[in-house]
This record gives structure tokens, C-alpha cells and sequence, in this order.
């Protein structure tokens, strides 16, 4: 029978977050403690006005908020306090100072939070690894490392402390590559891109109950875009839909509707302007801020076609975002249109499971969502066979993969 295994998984990151990142986080501690783990999860405390602006507490239900099971634990730990009051909504300083506040007690807060049982340190946090990596004095705790992006140029330099880790996860292959040519330890690794709550996501709805349930009309054509619609500032492809829909409304009568999902609020006033040079009218074009978890299904599900339009002109979408939302797309069953560049060729197979589509290029957008707004059948089935391809990336799939490689490494 296998030792049993205790994760504590660190993280410098604020939870809660509207932010991808943390669902991810807090769905992986529970699927590694479903496959037999005993986890905890730390991160910092809240400031009093952060989390108010928020609507949490300092120290709040995370498994309420992320709607998973309560089969791990939480610790939020209060660091570098008398920052706090200086907390505001744009204070990049004060995030900078509060993660490294958080690194360098990182030795302390991981000998409480092991307290003498044999541990495994998980972190997706490159500083947070390096300094428990750093080789000074005997190791403690073996430390798995979790690598969802390449780190900024000036924080390279510690990528070689990884092969001091017992085992390195990767959500792309361009990750993994770019490692391997940093010198790090090809064997440490394994790639597990993100994954899908497949209960949460294939719901027992129709298209039309999703629309009715959202408001959504019934009598036109939906193009839909559920996620984020910047990450770390950077478009991730609406400008290029809204372009595509200059197409479209010249070659569907009536016209389709685009629908994006996720915010924030903030450029959508240029997003209407970009509409008005293209000719697509306001009216065409709906944008809603963050939904909640648990609504995200039925904005998909709604949708005639749901898109992916990632610029391949940006590394960090072309070669190693892992996005959930084209996990969530199969799960629901819909059609998908999405830029043909190598992170989502790990995923969405062209005539397959997807069209997918030159990158950055409107013309061939709307040339691939015409496909399947123009063929139904076709739709159908790339939905169905996206829907069986997708069984096998489930979180419990994903985090049982990953605990059969961390034991077989350490």
C-alpha cells in the first residue's frame, strides 16, 4: 500500500481572485486530497479593505466561494500587516512587497504548517520554489513545482535551482521545452494541462433553456467568447472577434450576436468603437462582466459556436497558456472555433474536435464560425466527438496522473 502523502501547497497568490489561477488552485487541492492526499492549502491573509472590496472576509470560505468540497484545509496567514493600509485597487507596489513578504518567511511557515509529519511542499510560484530550492543547508521537504507560464528575464536565473526538485508539472509542451533549454532536468517533468469539472460543466439543459434562463434571444444566432478578456493586460483576441463580426454580419441574415462573457468592463467602450469601424452595431454585440462559477456552463451552452481567438503573435498564448475555458467548451458540448497555434493544437484537433483557425486574422475567424453557423451537422459533430475526447481531462484524471509521477520521484 502507498505512504500516505502530505501536500502542503503554497501559494503567494490573494484568494479569493475573479482570476482564473484561483479556481484552478483550489480545484487541484481538492482533486489531489480526492486521490488520497492530505493537503493544505496557505496563502496570504486579506487586507481589511481589499477584502471588503472584494465582499469577503480577511479570512473567508473558500470552498463556498469556489463551490468545491471541503476535503483539504485553508490557512490564510497574516504577513507584512502594517502594509495594509496602504492597500488600493491599482497598488502594484504593495502586491510586490506583501509576495515577497510572503517568500522570505517561507522556511517558518512551512515547518508550523508541517509540524513534524513528513510533507511534500507544492507551489506554482517560481520565487516561492527558489527560495525553498535554494540550497542552503539540508532539504526538508521534497518541493514539487508547478509551471503554468515562463518567468519574466529577470527571474531566469532561477530556473536551475529546479533541478533540485523532486518533480516539475507542466501544463503545455512549450513550457516544458523552454525548460528543458533553460537546463532543466528534462526527467523531473511531466505535462498536465489544466482540466474540467465534467459533473459542473455537461449540463442536462438545452440551448434554448440556457437562452431563457440568461435572457438571451431565442430567434438569432449566438458567437459566444466565456473567459477573461485580458490576461496580464494583454487582448486576448475580442478585438480580432468583434473584426470578425464585420464579416459575418454581412453573410448571416439576420446578423449573428456576440456574446463575451467574463470582463472586465473596462476597454468596452473601445470594443464598441472597433464595432462601429467594422459595421457591426451596438445592438450586435453583448458584454458581460465576471459571472459566477456555477452560471458559466449556461452562458456557454447558449451559444450557436463558442471561440478562442488567441493572438499567435504573443508567446505566452501561442505557447504556454493551458486556457480551461477549451476544456469547458468540450464538456458543454458545443462548437469550437479557435486560433490554430501550438498550445491549443495540444488540445483541439483541426476537423475533429474544432476548427481551428489562422491566429489574428478576422477574415478566417469568421471563415471558421461560418462553417458551423452554416452547417449545424457539422457542429454537431465536432461537439460530440470534442464531448468523448474530453472525458479523459477530468481534475481527478489530472491530479491522479500527477500523484502516480510525484510518487515515483520521491
Amino acid at each position: 500500500m502507498a505512504h500516505p502523502m502530505h501536500i502542503i501547497f503554497l501559494t503567494s497568490s490573494r484568494l479569493p481572485t475573479e482570476k482564473a489561477y484561483g479556481y484552478q488552485i483550489l480545484k487541484e487541492c481538492e482533486t489531489l486530497a480526492g486521490a488520497g492526499a492530505s493537503v493544505r492549502l496557505i496563502s496570504p491573509a486579506l487586507a481589511p479593505k481589499q477584502a471588503r472590496a472584494m465582499m469577503a472576509s480577511e479570512s473567508p470560505d473558500l470552498h463556498a466561494y469556489y463551490q468545491v468540497r471541503r476535503v483539504f484545509g485553508y490557512v490564510p496567514v497574516p504577513v507584512a500587516r502594517w502594509l495594509d493600509p496602504f492597500w488600493t485597487e491599482t497598488s502594484g507596489l504593495w502586491a510586490v512587497a506583501k509576495i515577497m513578504a510572503f517568500t522570505l518567511g517561507i522556511d517558518s511557515l512551512v515547518q508550523k504548517a508541517a509540524d513534524s509529519i513528513p510533507a511534500i511542499v507544492w507551489t506554482q510560484d517560481l520565487l516561492v520554489a527558489a527560495m525553498l530550492l535554494r540550497g542552503e543547508g539540508p532539504r526538508s521537504w521534497p518541493v514539487v513545482y508547478e509551471c503554468h507560464d515562463v518567468p519574466m528575464r529577470s527571474f531566469r536565473v532561477l530556473l536551475r535551482r529546479l533541478n533540485r526538485a523532486s518533480a516539475i508539472v507542466v501544463t503545455t509542451r512549450g513550457i516544458k521545452d523552454y525548460l528543458a533549454a533553460s537546463g532543466v532536468d528534462i526527467g523531473r517533468m511531466i505535462i498536465a494541462p489544466n482540466a474540467v469539472d465534467l459533473d459542473r460543466f455537461h449540463i442536462g439543459l438545452t440551448r434554448t433553456e440556457c437562452r431563457q434562463r440568461l435572457g438571451l434571444p431565442l430567434d438569432r444566432k449566438i458567437v459566444g467568447y466565456i473567459g477573461k478578456f485580458r490576461t496580464y493586460e494583454m487582448e486576448k483576441g475580442i478585438p480580432e472577434l468583434i473584426r470578425s463580426m464585420g464579416v459575418l454580419v454581412h453573410s448571416i441574415d439576420p446578423p449573428p450576436i456576440l456574446l463575451c462573457v467574463g470582463g472586465p468592463l473596462d476597454r468596452v467602450s473601445s470594443y464598441l468603437e472597433i464595432g462601429a469601424a467594422n459595421g457591426v452595431a451596438p445592438e450586435l454585440m453583448r458584454f458581460e462582466d465576471f459571472r459566477p462559477r456555477d452560471e458559466v456552463p449556461l452562458w456557454m451552452k447558449a451559444c450557436d459556436v463558442c471561440t478562442i481567438p488567441s493572438p499567435g503573435s504573443v508567446e505566452f498564448f501561442a505557447k504556454y497558456a493551458s486556457p480551461m475555458k477549451a476544456f469547458e467548451y468540450m464538456a458543454v458540448g458545443v462548437p469550437i472555433v479557435a486560433s490554430d497555434i501550438p498550445a491549443l493544437a495540444e488540445i483541439l484537433t483541426n476537423g475533429l474536435t474544432a476548427v481551428l483557425v489562422a491566429p489574428t486574422d478576422p477574415e478566417a475567424l469568421a471563415g471558421g464560425i461560418l462553417q458551423i453557423l452554416n452547417d449545424p451537422t457539422l457542429g454537431s459533430a465536432l461537439a460530440a466527438r470534442a464531448l468523448a475526447g474530453v472525458r479523459g481531462n477530468s481534475w481527478e484524471a489530472r491530479a491522479a496522473r500527477i500523484i502516480e509521477f510525484v510518487r515515483s520521484r520521491t
